[in-house]
Formats: structure tokens, sequence, C-alpha cells
């Protein structure tokens, strides 16, 4: 992705074209969009027509873009032996056809910096990671309303950072306003029927500030969080909330952040020879295995501590590392919880209010 960090070209047009839009772009990418999948659930996924699109900027997916830059299982080598020998194949080999992920919201480009810190830091390169990434344009969709369980105003996260999308839209009436952030989005754009648009940068900032004004919540300092949360390590806080929990992994599979995983060796026989791969398969720190190890012995072995590792982890460690929590308040981990043990906006709140 090549950058655009001059001041932004605002464009605008009618939405009836992006449709159109669409249809130009599958005739040379493959596209993965936000599409109903069962019930009121919906996921990205990739589309052959613009007829399967959920284009509305008032709905949030049930589920991130997240497997499609970190797959819940991926071959990241095969192997077989040859009598005394041994071969190895560790090459990176993915469709060279280039992706485009189209409708990720502010909140979820946020969620693509936080990846990009962690699996392209040059000592730390993860090599499918990368090779996924640097295959894939990015056309972000603007929210209009706050969803009902979102908290984006309360993390910074309400609009896109620089360097995560290609292109990106905002919906207003029957308008669309757009502006490029790589060279590449300057080319796409130039594949949507628009014009320069004089008020765009204007009309985006009423919607942004329309949603800042509808969540109320705010977070406490990220340091005063990060110490609360080691300050109460094995309290009753945490196994109050751990009795809420069920241990289903639901908050980290549609959290856009986790990336926990295990990387297991596994053999196919088609009768002639056997095949080894070596797959890595999302994990959860909230499953109750998470931290067993060899000789039977668990590590984290109740609900509670889970929790507070996780939020450790999301509140306190990555802020460390990468300088920014790595929540970004999309709500999904509210909208799956049945009973409210992964509501951050919640545990944050009754967790600084906790005397140990």
């Amino acid at each position: 992705m090549k950058i655009i960090t001059k001041k932004r070209n605002y464009r605008e047009g009618n939405i009836s074209d992006i449709i159109k839009f669409i249809d130009e772009i599958l005739k040379t990418y493959t596209v993965i969009a936000p599409t109903k999948i069962e019930g009121k659930q919906t996921k990205f996924t990739q589309i052959s027509s613009s007829t399967e699109i959920l284009l509305n900027p008032n709905h949030q997916t049930s589920f991130s873009f997240k497997e499609w830059l970190l797959p819940r299982n991926q071959i990241l080598l095969q192997y077989n032996f040859d009598k005394n020998d041994i071969t190895i194949d560790d090459s990176v080999d993915f469709s060279s056809k280039k992706r485009i992920l189209f409708g990720p919201h502010p909140c979820d480009l946020h969620s693509i910096q936080i990846l990009d810190k962690i699996f392209l830091e040059e000592k730390d390169l993860d090599v499918h990671y990368k090779k996924l990434r640097e295959n894939t344009l990015i056309i972000g969709l603007g929210c209009k309303e706050p969803f009902k369980n979102c908290f984006c105003a309360s993390v910074n996260t309400l609009e896109p950072p620089d360097g995560t999308y290609d292109l990106f839209l905002y919906l207003k009436g029957k308008k669309f306003y757009a502006f490029e952030g790589s060279s590449e989005g300057a080319d796409l754009i130039k594949k949507l029927k628009s014009k320069v648009s004089i008020d765009g940068e204007k009309q985006i900032s009423l919607i942004n500030k329309h949603i800042a004004s509808s969540q109320t919540f705010k977070f406490p300092k990220d340091e005063d969080i990060g110490a609360k949360i080691k300050e109460t390590y094995g309290s009753e806080f945490w196994d109050d909330l751990g009795k809420k929990c069920f241990g289903c992994a639901g908050c980290t599979i549609v959290c856009p952040t986790c990336y926990c995983f295990f990387v297991d060796d596994k053999v196919e026989n088609d009768g002639k020879k056997k095949m080894y791969k070596r797959i890595r398969d999302w994990d959860s720190c909230t499953l109750n295995n998470w931290a067993l190890a060899a000789g039977g012995h668990n590590f984290q072995n109740n609900r509670g501590i889970r929790l507070n590792r996780r939020f450790m982890h999301k509140f306190s460690q990555l802020k460390t590392k990468l300088g920014r929590i790595a929540c970004v308040g999309c709500g999904r981990c509210i909208d799956i919880c049945p009973t409210g043990a992964s509501n951050p906006v919640n545990v944050i709140k009754d967790l600084i209010k906790f005397k140990k």
C-alpha cells in the first residue's frame, strides 16, 4: 500500500453508482463484503454479485473481517519422509488474484492497524499474514448512526486511521462521499462515477459528531485500567465475573483484535504416501484448556483468572507493546455474550469502583 499523506481529496456521487462499481471490480478482483448468513447473523464472505452485499452503514457485522487476514485454519508448512530424508515445503503460496475487502467500519480499520503492528513488525514478521495483507485492498465504510453496543468514540476509533484503507466511503441520504488513502485507492476511485465534493469534509464531520454525541460512556485513562486489572488479580471481582462466564470463547471469536492460536501437526494419507501438515488454528484464552501444559497441569484453571488474563492483555500488556489498548469499541463481544461477562464497558465501570 502506497499511502497518500496529502490533504484528503473528497469526492461525491449517487449511492446507486456504488452497486455498479462493485459489479465492475468483481470482474478483476475477488471481493469480500458483509452478507447475511443465518437468521440475523452477518459476516464478511466472498461474493459473486453486488446483490449479495449488505450495503448498510447502520449495521455492524456479527463477525469481523479477521479470518480473511488471519484464517481460522492455515497451513504453515508441509513435510514428508523419504527413507532417511525429510522434505519440507514452507513456501507461502496464495492466489495471485488481488482481493478487495469491502465495508469494514473505522473501528475494524483500527483493529487492522493493531494486527499490522503485531504481525508485520520486522523482528516478529509473520510471512503468512504479510502475504494476505499485501494481496488485499481495503474499501472502508463509515457509520451513519452509532450501533446499539458500540463505544468507538470512547476509545478514539471513530475515524479511519491512515495506512489501513485504500478507499473510504460515507453514505448520507442518496449520496456517497469518498476519499482515497493510497495510490491503489486513487486508481479504484476512477472506476466509481463521482465528482469533486465541495462539502464532503463538512458532511463527514457532522456524521462523526452525531455519533460521538450519542455515546456517553467514557473510559478511564488507560494507565488506570491497567493498574486496576493488575491490582485485582485473584480477587473476588474476577471470581464473581468468572461465575457468569460460560467459557465458550464467543467473545474472542468475534473480536477483531484477538489473535491467540495453537499449532498442530496433522497427517494425511492418500493410500500411497503420507503427507504431514503443520497447521495454525485459532485458540482462545477463555477456553479451559488454553493454559493446559504437558503432564496435565493447568496454569489458569478457573474462568475468573482467564478473564483477568484477557482484560490484562487487551488493556494493559498491548498498551505497553503497541502504545494503545487493543479494544476498538466495536461492541461485538457485548452482542454475543448472553451473561455480560465479556462486556468491557460494564466490566471496566465495575472494576474501577471495586475495592479489594
